[in-house]
């Protein structure tokens, strides 16, 4: 286009009309909406993924690893309970308590 033209472009091809613009704007609003149920979706299993089951697995982990330690230790217990039982029984025993007295009163001679 020269400056000496006085030929003009038609208003209509080179501005958008307001026609023209509402309708792209309910197409696009339109898209949103169909595709608004997936994207909730998608963001409520991210947000399971990454604030729900990753830390819930990780506790696991971890709980398994505290289960094992306290079950080592339950039977250290139990053995160590076991022993303290049969000394108490021992003790209770009348022929046993004799034996003790006998040694305190004539202690074994070395040979």
């Amino acid at each position: 286009m020269s400056p000496n033209d006085t030929t003009h472009e038609p208003l209509s091809e080179t501005l958008v009309l307001p026609e023209e613009r509402h309708g792209a704007l309910r197409r696009v609003a339109h898209r949103l909406l169909y595709w608004s149920p997936v994207f909730a979706l998608m963001v409520l299993f991210a947000q399971i993924a990454f604030l729900g089951v990753r830390p819930a697995l990780v506790e696991q982990q971890r709980m398994d690893v505290a289960e094992r330690g306290m079950q080592q230790r339950l039977s250290v217990a139990t053995k160590h309970f076991s022993e303290i039982e049969a000394q108490i029984a021992m003790r209770k025993d009348p022929i046993f308590q004799e034996r003790l007295r006998r040694l305190r009163i004539h202690p074994p001679t070395a040979q």
